[in-house]
């Protein structure tokens, strides 16, 4: 089943409560995270985090608006929902790509949609496929924290996923399919997904990924690492 990582900005407790209830009744398998206003939710924000933002428009200090701008600086792909009870932002909505105006009080009629919309979208994300156990096996190359070269064979370490995927084959084949991709090739042995990296830690020469693992990074690339990670940076 298709899973999706849901990111709710609202400042109001009761419309944010509401939310949580609509999406749980969808499926009990979406992660959810809350924040309370767009300064907090963009700290801690990186590109392929998120599947689905809902974004409330009417915040103090930073309106929602202005955070999707901010987000789309970095991120084109992620989903955004505005949640309002005005239309004024509609034109600047559209040129942001925001998919949907759900108006409040949110009902589950507008959310049910909404949802299905995203399963769908994400169900047709492009997949890395591979042979594996003598059969053929695919992963969306979102859900792929990095790739690992091992003599001959290629692991896939996977989001959330503690078993690591297993298959002949060369990084760099797999390379020029990942050109539409987030992803780096750091060092000889491993192409890394910066959507998932945590942090790069320059005196180990490494990325510490989401899942905490280390994935180092050659010497000589290690400024050329940290300007390409530098769009996925904590602001």
């Amino acid at each position: 089943m298709v899973e999706l990582s849901i990111c709710i900005c609202e400042d109001e407790p009761i419309d944010q409560k509401m939310l949580i209830h609509l999406l749980n009744e969808e499926s009990e398998n979406f992660s959810i995270t809350c924040y309370k206003n767009a300064e907090e939710m963009l700290a801690e924000y990186k590109p392929g985090r998120f599947d689905l933002l809902l974004m409330d428009i009417y915040m103090t200090n930073m309106n929602g608006i202005e955070a999707v701008q901010k987000i789309r600086e970095i991120d084109s792909r992620v989903m955004v929902a505005m949640v309002t009870s005005s239309t004024d932002f509609a034109l600047e909505a559209y040129r942001l790509h925001v998919i949907q105006y759900v108006e409040k009080p949110v009902k589950k009629a507008e959310i049910h949609p909404l949802i299905q919309r995203c399963l769908l979208e994400k169900a047709s994300q492009p997949q890395f496929r591979f042979f594996s156990n003598h059969k053929e096996q695919s992963v969306p190359f979102s859900s792929i924290l990095y790739m690992e070269q091992n003599g001959r064979k290629m692991l896939i370490h996977v989001k959330d996923d503690e078993e690591v995927l297993e298959t002949n084959g060369k990084l760099d084949l797999v390379e020029e399919q990942c050109q539409d991709q987030p992803f780096y090739r750091c060092h000889k042995s491993y192409l890394v997904n910066l959507s998932h990296v945590k942090e790069l830690d320059i005196e180990f020469r490494a990325f510490i990924m989401d899942n905490d693992d280390n994935v180092y990074i050659r010497r000589d690339s290690i400024y050329e690492a940290k300007r390409v990670f530098a769009p996925y940076v904590n602001k």
